[in-house]
């Protein structure tokens, strides 16, 4: 699955470059966003002409009132057909509902480590079930 994919890492910091290392045996392209532009990364301000053409997005951004919500409807919907949402960052950085609306679709999918509210209600409409 992960072979042959453009993995789009949005937070390229400590925790991408360890990500990346890591992603090296899997024959990937890694491509990296960071609030600035640096030689090799991408500007955060670049991030919507580069989602489409990303099969994985891991996110991996600290919460601010930048990134609070920063995976709302138009995020998504840049995203390319297929493509995963990963959410290692914190739970306010997705609106739950936009990303609901594009799983129940099977459009996109997604790994989240992190939701909003945290720990999910009993019965949310994710189906996802907190850890014991």
């Amino acid at each position: 699955m992960l072979a042959d994919s453009r993995v789009l890492i949005v937070g390229y910091g400590s925790i991408g470059s360890a990500l990346e290392r890591r992603l090296e045996g899997f024959e990937v392209e890694v491509v990296r966003v960071a609030r600035r532009a640096r030689d090799g990364v991408h500007a955060m301000d670049e991030l919507p002409a580069l989602l489409p053409e990303a099969d994985v997005v891991v996110l991996l951004v600290p919460a601010t009132p930048d990134t609070a919500g920063m995976v709302d409807s138009s995020f998504l919907a840049r995203m390319k057909d297929g493509a995963v949402l990963v959410n290692a960052a914190r739970g306010g950085i997705v609106d739950t509902d936009a990303l609901l609306a594009e799983l129940k679709t099977g459009r996109l999918r997604a790994a989240l480590d992190v939701t909003a509210p945290e720990p999910l209600p009993e019965g949310h409409p994710s189906g996802a079930r907190p850890a014991c």
